[in-house]
């Protein structure tokens, strides 16, 4: 049908030539597969680009474009058959298509002139990627922070809520019903499925804080408690805002619930504890104290206050130093801040001396404090009161014979915690511990826990005064201590002595006890020791009255015989002293001069037994003032002899100012009589400690002694010195000695011959 050499007649008009003919047809149909192929490409490109500006004309241009190609394609079909009347229409129709192409094309020749260069519209294509850009940067910031705040909230187990006020409903996120122990299906989204989970204590607080905050009045912040519905009850933290429309009126109220039960059991649990160390603090039997880091008392508990006579106001700072006694006063404070200087613990006896003159033995310790940083923020100690050990000591001291068993006693005053027990009184159950069983010589599975264990093995005639001591502690809430020192009945049926002290350390709404607890200590070996101490005290002071009365009876007697020969011896010289030749005159002289030393031998013993005999009044004596008025009136004395003084001044102690006397001036007068031949001398008064005891001393560089006689140097009548070279009576020393026993001191001396001597003596207080 298309074989070129078939050609129609039109071939006439191709001066019937296949290769005219074949090059019009190869032309026709590439212009025709071209046409086809730039239609279906702008068709394909409007498919894809459906807001491309004047897509009309695109589409006019690829119909037009296909009409041009189908007139190329017929051109070649009547190379053949001559339908030229169809050739004909499609032309036509590629024209009509042509000429309204060109009218719409010329239409908007306007507009088009009003588009952007390429340029422009790459810069305008640009900035819009980057805004694009910026925003899904911003969606992909927004979508991590809505992450992280989802992880937030489930990680910190915080609850959130939404109340849309004016339609009253409400909107709990997953955790609100975990914290309010619910299902979803079981929750009605109004505020009073809420408010009706509020424990009844607290509903008013809660509902209140609400009213607030949408009055405006304070923020949403308020802690209650909730009742789960299987009655656990847990503590809750809420916080929210309020949103208000335009006209101000509260609309939505946001907010989040968070859990802080066991924060709020942590403050229970802390408050018990103080509670215990403060009752801890009453009970024990020291006292306690704290101070900041430079070593300022900022603390102290009852007890410390009981042994030192102070109030809690003036012990604070400095002020503890104020009923320090005299004699330890720098003592203590010198080893006080030397301690805190140089950061290590204090350890230190001293006393603290009550405005009444009570003068307090104290063992006083401290240690370091630091934070959880390692920094020291300060120190705690204690104070014990060991003026019963100090007492036992001074009684030692005054009954030699009795050195061994004061000493035992001395160490039973050391006691120890023996035995606790803790006391349920509403359901009258007692616990004792295995200490207190074994006090009284009984394995812990031998006595019940019950009061009835202790009421059946006190002595009955101890039982009512505990009772009433009970009875008294409890009306008055525990201001009076329950304190008794009772008897008890040992298993094999020996006594015990103990003391028993205790306290009341919880009470019901209506001041009722319901535990108490307390300790016992064994005092057996004290009472024991205390009872022998009184027994061998009075038979001592019995032996000290016959004596002094003896040697007053005896120094009395002697005085009648004495002034008979001193007054005969001295008639005969007047009478008949010129018929005497000169060794009569001086045998008689001899005479008057025993007469007299004997005299002076008799008022000496005198004196050691009023010195014995004297009752003791102790008060504050400024001992440096009393040595300066001494030597004074022996400088009147002698005022041609050379004496250089040494006199530590502000020596202050608290003793019998009659005693104290008598020992200065007996130690004094030997000062002066015992450095009489030397042409200079020098004679010394002051203070110095031992073992951290403060000890008296009286210096000279005069004759001294050998120390090899030095026990005898305070004997009744002893004497290191010839009496024509040094005069005495020998009995001086002795009351020294006398005298300081009264005061539970001791006195002793060192010497060196011809190189002085120095006396010491020691007053514990008392």
């Amino acid at each position: 049908m298309l074989d070129i050499l078939l050609f129609i007649p039109q071939g006439n008009c191709y001066l019937w030539k296949p290769s005219l003919v074949g090059l019009h047809l190869i032309s026709d149909a590439l212009i025709s597969i071209a046409y086809y192929s730039i239609s279906l490409t702008l068709f394909y490109f409007l498919q894809k680009h459906k807001n491309v500006p004047f897509g009309s004309i695109f589409l006019l241009f690829a119909v037009f474009i296909v009409f041009c190609g189908t007139t190329h394609l017929i051109s070649i079909w009547t190379l053949w058959h001559p339908n030229y009347w169809s050739f004909g229409i499609i032309k036509a129709l590629t024209a009509g298509i042509s000429v309204y192409t060109a009218i719409q094309l010329i239409a908007i020749i306007p507009q088009s002139l009003d588009l952007l260069s390429p340029v422009k519209l790459e810069t305008i294509d640009y900035q819009f990627q980057q805004e694009f850009t910026k925003h899904k940067q911003g969606e992909e910031h927004l979508h991590q922070l809505s992450a992280r705040m989802n992880l937030a909230v489930k990680s910190s187990a915080i609850g959130i809520w939404d109340w849309d006020i004016t339609q009253d409903i409400l909107i709990w996120d997953e955790r609100m019903y975990e914290l309010y122990g619910i299902k979803p299906e079981q929750f009605t989204s109004i505020y009073e499925t809420w408010a009706s989970s509020l424990h009844p204590d607290d509903r008013a607080v809660a509902e209140t804080a609400i009213q607030q905050a949408l009055g405006g009045e304070k923020d949403y912040d308020v802690e209650f408690r909730i009742l789960h519905p299987n009655g656990t009850i847990r503590f809750i933290q809420a916080n929210a805002i309020v949103q208000h429309n335009l006209q101000g009126k509260p609309q939505r109220m946001i907010g989040a619930n968070y859990d802080i039960t066991e924060y709020k059991q942590a403050e229970i649990n802390l408050r018990e504890s103080e509670q215990r160390y403060a009752t801890l603090l009453a009970v024990v039997p020291v006292g306690i104290f704290r101070t900041d880091a430079v070593g300022n008392c900022n603390y102290v508990n009852d007890r410390y206050c009981q042994i030192t006579g102070l109030t809690p106001e003036v012990a604070m700072g400095e002020g503890w130093q104020q009923e320090l006694h005299p004699d330890d006063h720098d003592k203590v404070v010198a080893e006080w801040y030397k301690s805190v200087q140089e950061n290590c613990s204090f350890q230190l006896q001293y006393r603290f001396q009550h405005p009444d003159g009570t003068v307090i033995w104290v063992y006083g310790q401290f240690i370091a404090e630091w934070d959880a940083d390692g920094q020291m923020i300060g120190y705690v100690g204690t104070i014990t009161d060991i003026s019963a050990h100090k007492q036992a000591e001074v009684e030692r001291l005054q009954a030699e014979k009795l050195r061994l068993e004061l000493k035992l006693l001395e160490e039973l005053f050391d006691t120890v915690l023996a035995g606790y027990w803790d006391w349920d009184l509403p359901n009258y159950q007692e616990y004792f511990s295995p200490g207190f069983k074994q006090m009284f010589g009984y394995e812990d599975n031998e006595l019940a826990n019950s009061p009835d264990t202790w009421q059946n093995l006190i002595f009955p005639e101890d039982l009512p005064p505990v009772l009433d001591c009970f009875d008294c502690h409890i009306q008055s809430r525990g201001e009076i201590p329950f304190y008794n020192e009772v008897r008890y009945r040992h298993k094999n049926g020996s006594t015990v002595w103990v003391l028993c002290s205790g306290q009341v350390i919880e009470w019901n709404a209506v001041g009722e006890p319901l535990r108490m607890i307390g300790f016992h200590i064994d005092i057996s070996d004290r009472k024991r020791a205390e009872e022998k101490t009184q027994h061998y005290a009075t038979q001592l002071e019995a032996s000290n009255q016959e004596l002094e009365s003896f040697a007053y009876s005896v120094s009395h007697d002697l005085r009648a015989p004495l002034r008979a020969i001193d007054g005969f011896s001295k008639a005969l010289l007047e009478d008949y002293g010129e018929t005497f030749d000169e060794d009569a005159q001086d045998y008689f002289e001899r005479i008057c001069k025993n007469v007299s030393r004997m005299s002076q031998l008799i008022d000496a013993l005198l004196s050691l037994s009023r010195v014995s005999r004297y009752e003791i009044r102790f008060t504050r004596i400024n001992l440096s003032t009393l040595v300066q008025e001494l030597i004074d009136e022996l400088q009147a004395s002698e005022p041609e002899r050379q004496v250089e003084l040494a006199i530590a001044p502000g020596i202050i102690v608290s003793a019998d100012a009659t005693l104290m006397q008598v020992v200065l001036t007996n130690l004094l007068q030997n000062a002066w009589k015992f450095t009489s031949h030397h042409p200079k001398t020098l004679i010394e008064f002051g203070k110095l400690y031992q073992e951290e005891h403060p000890v008296y001393f009286v210096r000279d560089d005069g004759a001294g002694f050998d120390m090899a006689h030095a026990k005898m140097l305070f004997g009744v009548f002893q004497r290191l010195h010839n009496t024509n070279e040094f005069p005495g009576t020998g009995i001086g020393l002795a009351t020294v000695q006398r005298a300081i026993h009264r005061h539970g001191g001791r006195v002793w001396a060192e010497a060196a011959v011809e190189q002085g001597a120095t006396f010491y003596f020691t007053l514990p207080g008392f």
